[in-house]
C-alpha cells in the first residue's frame, strides 16, 4: 500500500508539473520528452502497483474466508504477485532516484521554476 501511495504521489505531482511548465518559453523539447516519459512510467507504476495491491486483498479474501489451507494455485498466485510487486517496486524506485533527479537538473539547467504564478 506504501509504494502504492508514493506511486500515486508521483505521478500526481510530475502531472501538475507538467501543468505548470507546458507553456514555458524556454521549455526545451528534451524536457518535455524526459517529462513526458516520467509521467507515462509513474502512470502504469501506479497502475499496476494498484492491481497487484487488488490483487493481495482478494487472495486474503479468499484464504482467510476457508478452513482449509492455501491451495497450490493461491500459492502459485501468491509468489506470481510478490515477483510483480518486486518488478514494479524496483522500477518505481528506479525513477526516484534516477528519472526525477535527472528531469529536476535539467529543469534547472533550463532556468524552469517549478513553481508559476499566473
Amino acid at each position: 500500500m506504501a509504494r502504492e501511495m508514493r506511486a500515486e504521489g508521483l505521478d500526481t505531482q510530475l502531472n501538475a508539473l507538467s501543468r505548470t511548465v507546458e507553456n514555458a518559453p524556454k521549455l526545451p523539447p528534451a524536457v518535455k520528452t524526459a517529462l513526458a516519459e516520467a509521467i507515462k512510467q509513474s502512470g502504469a507504476e501506479r497502475t499496476q502497483l494498484a492491481r497487484i495491491n487488488r490483487s493481495v486483498g482478494q487472495a486474503f479474501g479468499q484464504v482467510s474466508g476457508s478452513p482449509f489451507l492455501p491451495t497450490a494455485t493461491q500459492r502459485e498466485e501468491a509468489e506470481d504477485l510478490q515477483k510483480d510487486f518486486d518488478t514494479h517496486s524496483a522500477a518505481l524506485e528506479k525513477l526516484l532516484r534516477e528519472s526525477v533527479p535527472s528531469l529536476e537538473k535539467q529543469l534547472d539547467a533550463a532556468g524552469i521554476p517549478r513553481v508559476v504564478v499566473r
